[in-house]
């Protein structure tokens, strides 16, 4: 019922705007903090906005608040964030054991990360029914490496609050870039 959309102020500066479907007039800015810049994602099942931040300590995952303008720290260094369907479970990439991997933890804020992928990952994109996650890797190599990259699947199985992921699964071979901090594969 509304789309939300990066664009640049006047001045140069990025700013968060919405525009309600069905609408004819101009887009709303949303508030958004003063020392972030801020690129959406996706809408999380509680309302907040999914987006990663830019600011001084980094590139982090973050929970946006549309009607105050105050971010949730969700996972810090972090790229490619994506919320399971549910809404329970938060995937991103990180560089943690120093080389891109995909790691998923509780959008609640309990419990430690899990590593998902084995050999390097990003970009990862959760099945609709939430019992997969793929991601894309280059086995090793820099995940925003140029060239082929593997899609890999993963199953995974929740108890409780607790995620345990499976063995991850080469799917097929891509070819086409992509090294932004959202994913540019559906």
């Amino acid at each position: 019922d509304r789309v939300i959309y990066e664009a640049s102020l006047d001045s140069g500066a990025p700013a968060l705007k919405e525009i309600r479907l069905g609408d004819s007039g101009a887009p709303r800015d949303l508030p958004t903090p003063a020392d972030l810049r801020i690129t959406p994602v996706e809408m999380l099942p509680d309302g907040r906005l999914l987006v990663v931040a830019f600011g001084d300590e980094g590139v982090s995952a973050r929970a946006l608040d549309l009607k105050e303008g105050t971010t949730t720290l969700l996972a810090e260094n972090a790229v490619w964030p994506t919320a399971s369907p549910d809404g329970r479970w938060l995937a991103y990439a990180s560089p943690e054991t120093g080389q891109m991997e995909v790691y998923v933890r509780s959008l609640s804020g309990a419990g430690p990360s899990v590593q998902i992928s084995t050999a390097g990952g990003g970009s990862p994109l959760w099945s609709a029914d939430g019992r997969e996650l793929y991601y894309r890797t280059r086995l090793g190599r820099p995940a925003n490496d140029a060239g082929p990259h593997l899609i890999m699947a993963v199953g995974v199985e929740v108890e409780d609050d607790r995620l345990e992921p499976g063995m991850p699964v080469e799917l097929f071979e891509d070819i086409f870039g992509g090294t932004t901090p959202v994913r540019s594969w559906d």
